[in-house]
């Protein structure tokens, strides 16, 4: 959709005000991809290098970054993206990591710990880790490459409503909340200072 209201963007807008509500620092790139694209004259299969100059230009100005969170939503039909959790409908949340870059297993550890800790909250939210090679159709790097804590977020899929789709989004920003919050106590008895 190229309504902000209603798309990826507001998802984005979601998870990065409860990310903020929750005292972490957030940098939310509202880049319309399609319309972006569009205006290039480039086809869909390029939308990862037009992404990729967004991530690189942002890493070198905002170094202290250090999760990069890329959303979209799954094409698949409601009944695989959608489940029932204490009588509320969320949609699903689907991790993937791209196997075309050389540190993957880094990403793919910090995918697996969220889609752990998001299952012990709310079972059957997650559909888990899906790892993707490259391929003629398929980028396999997700721009990954930029940190070892990079992933792409499917939030549920085309039939998914707001309201589902929101409750997702709460759902990952509590969770990582948790887990952020956690690694920073880690740090601070070990000594280590981290940048947000």
């Amino acid at each position: 959709s190229n309504d902000n209201r209603v798309n990826v963007i507001a998802l984005g807008t979601r998870l990065s005000n409860n990310l903020l509500k929750n005292g972490i620092g957030v940098k939310h790139d509202q880049t319309n991809m399609t319309q972006e694209l569009h205006k290039r004259k480039w086809k869909d299969t390029k939308s990862y290098n037009l992404s990729g100059e967004i991530v690189q230009a942002t890493a070198k100005t905002e170094g202290d970054l250090e999760y990069y969170i890329d959303i979209h939503r799954d094409s698949a039909r409601k009944k695989s993206t959608t489940k029932t959790i204490n009588g509320k409908d969320y949609a699903r949340l689907y991790f993937v990591i791209g196997k075309g870059q050389a540190d993957y297993e880094k990403n793919e550890a910090f995918a697996k710990k969220l889609h752990y800790e998001l299952e012990k909250r709310f079972p059957g939210i997650s559909k888990g880790v899906y790892l993707k090679k490259k391929t003629e159709l398929t980028n396999g790097i997700y721009n990954q490459e930029v940190s070892d804590r990079a992933i792409l977020l499917e939030v549920g899929g085309v039939d998914n409503n707001l309201e589902e789709l929101q409750r997702a989004a709460n759902a990952a920003a509590d969770v990582f909340s948790e887990m952020y919050w956690d690694a920073e106590k880690v740090n601070a008895a070990s000594g280590e200072t981290k940048k947000q």
